[in-house]
């Protein structure tokens, strides 16, 4: 007699819940270790990681923070800041926001 690993008893019990009628709209459920496993029975359209989507969320308001009064992006503006450590120019997030990636020559305010 084998028994289960714990990744094949997660993937049964995702299997196993997400086959319910409450569960068939979400692409991603979260098991009672803590971790977001896929929805087999999911039909829907393609659907970020849960916590892909909130760091998302998290560098796009830290985006808007550090905008100035007229709505201009001043990530780069400073010699060094959080997001310049964090790369956070190399996430899709960001590019796709329209965040300055080079400083302009005068700075517009």
């Amino acid at each position: 007699m084998t028994i289960a690993t714990t990744h094949e008893a997660i993937n049964e019990w995702a299997a196993n819940v997400g086959y319910e009628d409450c569960y068939k709209d979400r692409a991603w459920i979260l098991s009672n270790y803590d971790t977001w496993e896929r929805n087999p029975y999911y039909t829907g359209p393609e659907q970020l990681h849960p916590e892909e989507e909130a760091e998302m969320a998290a560098q796009e308001a830290e985006r808007i923070h550090w905008q100035n009064s007229k709505g201009d992006d001043m990530v780069y503006l400073t010699p060094f800041s959080w997001l310049d450590f964090n790369r956070f120019d190399a996430f899709a997030g960001c590019r796709a926001s329209g965040c300055v990636v080079e400083a302009p020559t005068e700075v517009p305010f």
